[in-house]
């Protein structure tokens, strides 16, 4: 039960913090109008990812066998989550500001929301069970609020932050690739 909520705690915290246009928007939006307003600038993005992880848990099982393709899907889900660890670390330019209301856009027109939930959402889900959801929802929505108030309250004391969120989200996805990449091989 507890291994099964910590699984879900640190797959949702590798999903819901590694730098990118929802995170910059957060940031943006709590720097400039308060912690409150960063939460209420990313609040759509664990919104879908909920959404979308009941239509996994209820629609996907009526459709796919998901323990027969479990393997499958963890193998595809371990090479996104490879390329997510990649992409986190790799050196770019600093992200343009986005306007009010586009993680909701951003979110939808994601094609890794698409992948992720399929692949990792459905291994991870059919290993864990409800408390692995549980631990999965207290971390993408605890981040949302807890990155507000850090960018909000912290960043302009704290300059190693943005890098540090960085690389430890690059080593939670690393971390989840090679454990979906051996469930797909075993």
């Amino acid at each position: 039960m507890l291994g099964e909520a910590a699984a879900g705690l640190a797959l949702g915290l590798s999903l819901a913090g590694p730098p990118g246009p929802v995170n910059a928007l957060i940031a943006r939006e709590a720097v400039r109008g308060g912690a409150w307003a960063g939460v209420r600038a990313g609040y759509p993005a664990p919104l879908m990812d909920t959404v979308a992880m009941l239509l996994v848990l209820f629609g996907l099982p009526r459709v796919l066998d998901v323990a027969r393709w479990a393997p499958f899907l963890a193998g595809v889900g371990a090479l996104l989550m490879l390329y997510l660890a990649w992409d986190t670390v790799r050196p770019r330019p600093e992200p343009k500001p986005l306007a009010q209301g586009a993680v909701w856009a951003v979110t939808l027109s994601n094609p890794f929301f698409y992948a992720w939930w399929p692949s990792v959402g459905a291994a991870f889900l059919a290993a864990t069970g409800g408390w692995g959801v549980v631990g999965f929802l207290v971390a993408i929505f605890g981040w949302v609020a807890g990155f507000s108030f850090l960018m909000a309250h912290g960043a302009a004391r704290w300059p190693w932050f943005g890098p540090l969120v960085g690389l430890l989200s690059a080593d939670g996805l690393l971390a989840f690739a090679l454990l979906l990449a051996v469930r797909a091989f075993a």
